[in-house]
């Protein structure tokens, strides 16, 4: 008969950074969307980012209990907050980080006023490129035509060509002007049915929401057999 062990033991793993914003929903212009978009999706494609309402003394009760699941690192708020709701927020989530947004002296309107600055720089989604490529999938085949999908804004080649591809999001106009630099090793497409369609191919095709999941389980439970109960 199995007798539970006295000593239990755990694993630790490395895991995407967690951010969490705190927004006033009735004084949220596009501005400051746009700007959490923009952090959200260069870190881990958009993956790893959850926005919740919150007014100075505290957090909007629909999303307290999903605030605490999801286990922020950081978390940044737009609204300031009261001291009480400070104290609450560290008792209840116990982030890493709790940051109350720095305008840096900047007027409401003026560029980069809403401009994020976490505490901490992230690793992005790329950095499990090299990882990937080395392990095998399935029958011990390995990667070998690895694409990431882009969008052409800077004229700039592949920083790891050597690694991978693109296949670039780029308008018509700029596509058509030899002035602006394209990378040889890079498919260009000139709408995003042109991208959807090569998502709908099997392919070796990665983007960066799903580059964010290759290395990064959720929390899932064990308690497959009699033999096994535990949360990994």
């Amino acid at each position: 008969m199995w007798v539970r062990p006295n000593q239990l033991t755990t694993a630790g793993t490395a895991r995407p950074l967690r951010v969490a914003y705190l927004i006033d929903t009735d004084d949220c212009p596009d501005q400051l969307l746009d700007s959490i978009f923009a952090e959200a999706y260069g870190r881990w494609g958009g993956r790893r980012t959850l926005i919740v309402p919150a007014k100075p003394d505290g957090i909007d009760e629909r999303y307290a209990e999903w605030l605490w699941y999801y286990d922020p690192d950081v978390i940044y708020s737009f609204v300031a907050l009261t001291d009480g709701t400070v104290t609450r927020v560290h008792e209840k989530y116990g982030p890493a980080h709790l940051v109350y947004h720095n305008r840096i002296g900047r007027k409401r309107g003026e560029e980069g006023y809403f401009r994020i600055e976490l505490p901490l720089k992230a690793v992005p989604s790329l950095s499990v490129v090299p990882a990937l490529l080395s392990r095998t999938w399935g029958f011990g085949e390995r990667l070998s035509d690895l694409r990431i999908i882009d969008q052409y804004f800077d004229q700039s080649q592949s920083n790891f060509p050597e690694l991978f591809k693109t296949l670039t999001l780029i308008s018509q106009q700029s596509l058509d002007n030899l002035q602006f630099g394209k990378d040889p090793r890079a498919d260009y497409a000139v709408d995003e049915a042109s991208i959807l369609k090569e998502l709908g191919r099997l392919s070796q095709l990665l983007t960066l929401a799903t580059a964010s999941d290759v290395f990064a389980p959720y929390l899932v439970t064990t308690g497959y057999s009699d033999w096994s109960d535990g949360l990994s």
